[in-house]
């Protein structure tokens, strides 16, 4: 099998500052390094996400996209794609690419894709679906995606164009031991409203009048304001801790040193933090958007509670608390749902054979 070159397409020019894509791209570079029939580089659409510079860098990097597809010899251009300026940046992109031959897959990812869709415009909705019917191959994060990509409501895509690859995580040496003597709740993302935290700590201030614990609250974003929020309910920084920004190997380190992983989001597509909470061997709770549900199989590796319910949250949570054995049978049981169905190896095979499909196709 020849060398397939593959461009991918991305916000930012760090995994770091990438969000979830940029986490999910360098997992997906790292599980294909040293694989012989992929030659992968990575294309930012911009450098920094505050403006004037987004605009400025984006500018440059369209002027610069043409003379890399060339100089590259790409076989096929894999673009990233998320609501709002994500779509149009990558819309541009993916014109260019078919201006000079090239195949694109366009890669859905971002919370609540559905709704921002549905609050467009009759003539900018036509312009999303022209977008996507452009591409050789469309990739959703799980069936419920699927399923909405196909409908009338959505992109009205042929099912044969639409591809479900779960995202996938790395395999590490953290694993969760379970024998604190007071469990650990741990939460991983970006601190605000989307992800819940305000639920969270209306939960954890109910919890606290039962049972012993301890929570450990990390990832960037609206910290400060958090933090006096829990304290204003009472919880303090002995029970409740915020971190701030973690790096990956900090972030698994957390984990393995925790008993329960908790993400109440509002809106979600397929987080991530749950497939490495997975990984570590952490039973799961989280709320019923996006593909969490299929993520988590709500009383086998964790349970599932609706958004903005802090009563149900603190129930499940309880449950967890109280019982140590089922937080192991949990999390033994999301870490062989891991390493079935969310390793980046899983999600490299996948890959490979949609990027073979594709490039056939276009022969």
């Amino acid at each position: 099998m020849k060398t397939i070159k593959i461009l991918m397409v991305v916000p930012l020019a760090t995994e770091a500052k990438g969000g979830g894509i940029g986490r999910l791209v360098g997992y997906f570079r790292r599980a294909a390094n040293g694989v012989p029939q992929l030659d992968i580089d990575v294309f930012p659409t911009r450098a920094s996400r505050s403006a004037p510079m987004s605009y400025v860098s984006t500018v440059y990097r369209a002027l610069l996209f043409p003379l890399f597809l060339l100089l590259r010899k790409t076989d096929i251009v894999h673009l990233h794609v998320a609501p709002n300026g994500s779509t149009k940046r990558k819309a541009f992109f993916a014109w260019v690419s078919r201006l000079f031959g090239k195949p694109t897959i366009l890669h859905l990812h971002g919370s609540g894709y559905d709704s921002y869709f549905a609050r467009q415009s009759n003539v900018t909705k036509d312009r999303i679906r022209k977008f996507f019917h452009s591409a050789q191959g469309v990739v959703v994060l799980g069936e419920g995606w699927r399923d909405w990509a196909i409908s009338n409501a959505g992109l009205r895509l042929s099912s044969q164009n639409v591809h479900v690859i779960d995202n996938g995580v790395p395999d590490t040496n953290f694993r969760s031991t379970h024998d604190n003597k007071v469990p650990n709740i741990i939460f991983v993302g970006l601190v605000g409203r989307r992800k819940g935290v305000d639920t969270l700590l209306d939960a954890l201030s109910m919890l606290s009048q039962t049972d012993d614990w301890k929570c450990t609250i990390c990832g960037n974003g609206e910290v400060e304001y958090y933090k006096s929020i829990a304290n204003s309910n009472g919880l303090n920084p002995s029970r409740v801790t915020f971190t701030g920004w973690q790096s990956e190997e900090q972030i698994r380190s957390q984990m393995a040193d925790s008993d329960i992983f908790v993400l109440p989001s509002r809106a979600e597509n397929q987080p991530i933090a749950i497939l490495e909470a997975m990984a570590v061997g952490l039973p799961v709770v989280a709320t019923s958007v996006g593909d969490i549900p299929n993520q988590v199989v709500d009383g086998q590796t964790g349970w599932i509670v609706p958004p903005d319910d802090p009563d149900a949250l603190c129930k499940s949570l309880s449950d967890l608390v109280e019982n140590a054995n089922r937080r192991r049978d949990m999390g033994k049981s999301g870490r062989e749902r891991f390493e079935l169905v969310y390793s980046s190896q899983r999600n490299l095979e996948k890959t490979i054979k949609l990027y073979s499909k594709i490039l056939n196709n276009s022969e």
